[in-house]
């Protein structure tokens, strides 16, 4: 990891919002900036811990921005381990470009590995990451620019770690109360710090991205739910064939 500390010293914003379990509402300000950007929307990458709610938020998000599998030069597209390798193939090539049409890839962990992306500006967690090393290899998706910043967002939801085996680094980086710079959090577990001016939401509490978080509930306890606007018990999850990537 030690050739990625120029990475994550310069490139790589963090921030921490405490959201709601029940994912797919939880993206409506992702369903709003594809409605407003369209193929201007700016690259972003959303890993999911629960398979299922990867699935869930894929037919919600494409549902709401009429991007059902299908449609001509989709937007969005999953990556998991049930997506056949003729799609994950068409994924891999088209982000790779500059100029690629797909511009939000909701993933698991398979995608992290060795894979370099263009233009990626935001890297979204839905769920806390096992280790360190797990979420610097999948935020490592972005920012490869070196004149580049990406947003490396965590969306915690109450109860994401139960029965998991989470590192102590973490467990402290995600939550939203607290003092410690979230990068050197990070860099704690390589004997290593940065000293950087805006480098998290911690160190900048303004934040830094253009996503409406006005649902999170960030003054409430790190373990606390939130609602979303769209509600989730309005909709109905199809199910999703592997046409734009699935199962």
């Amino acid at each position: 990891m030690n050739g990625d500390f120029n990475f994550i010293a310069h490139t790589h914003r963090y921030e921490v919002h405490n959201m709601d379990e029940r994912a797919p509402g939880q993206f409506q300000f992702l369903i709003d900036m594809i409605n407003e950007k369209k193929s201007s929307t700016p690259r972003t990458i959303v890993f999911f811990v629960k398979h299922d709610h990867l699935v869930e938020s894929y037919s919600y998000i494409t549902h709401y921005t009429g991007q059902q599998p299908g449609c001509e030069a989709p937007l969005v597209a999953m990556y998991h381990r049930s997506t056949t390798t003729e799609i994950k193939n068409d994924v891999i090539a088209d982000m790779k470009r500059p100029d690629g049409v797909l511009k939000v890839v909701l993933a698991t962990s398979s995608l992290s590995m060795g894979i370099d992306m263009a233009g990626i500006k935001y890297v979204i967690h839905h769920g806390v990451p096992m280790t360190s090393d797990d979420f610097l290899q999948e935020t490592g998706r972005a920012g490869r620019e070196a004149d580049s910043i990406c947003h490396s967002i965590l969306l915690n939801y109450p109860h994401s770690t139960s029965g998991r085996a989470v590192s102590k680094s973490m467990m402290q980086f995600k939550l939203v109360k607290q003092s410690t710079c979230r990068r050197n959090i990070l860099l704690a577990d390589y004997n290593s710090s940065v000293v950087q001016d805006v480098c998290c939401d911690i160190c900048n509490p303004g934040g830094f991205g253009p996503y409406d978080f006005t649902l999170v509930n960030d003054e409430a306890a790190d373990d606390t739910a939130t609602q979303s606007s769209h509600s989730p018990d309005d909709f109905e999850a199809e199910t999703v064939s592997d046409s734009s990537s699935s199962e």
